[in-house]
């Protein structure tokens, strides 16, 4: 990969790791500025713990996202940004405009999904 282009998935990534960092610290501060809320019933408390359930897992989704951004920034530093850690070809670029810190090209993505698929455990309830 040329070293402009580079640059510009640099940025992108750096722009998107910005934004998550943002809303990280959003949603740590509208936590801690919350009231302590007492539900008065069941529904109440269902629905605060649903709340906060949801807060919970926005927040993990957008750390794994920071934490895949900045293994794709360090791939630009060691030089190996855009090849895949499989087979060690090129991804493709529009692939890595969608979704710059993928790992994978797709032929070696869609083998792993399959083999997902295959490994899957099968439970009597399954059947």
């Amino acid at each position: 990969m040329k070293q402009e282009k580079k640059v510009d998935f640099k940025s992108l990534l750096v722009t998107k790791l910005h934004k998550l960092q943002l809303s990280a610290r959003k949603i740590i501060m509208e936590l801690k500025d919350s009231e302590p809320q007492s539900p008065t019933d069941d529904l109440d408390r269902s629905s605060l713990e649903t709340d906060q359930n949801m807060t919970f897992m926005i927040h993990d989704r957008e750390r794994l996202a920071m934490s895949e951004i900045e293994n794709a920034l360090s791939k630009i530093e060691q030089g190996v940004f855009g090849l895949c850690e499989t087979c060690g070809c090129e991804i493709d670029e529009k692939r890595l405009r969608v979704f710059p810190s993928c790992r994978l090209c797709v032929q070696c993505r869609k083998r792993q999904e399959e083999n997902d698929g295959r490994n899957r455990l099968i439970f009597v309830h399954d059947i």
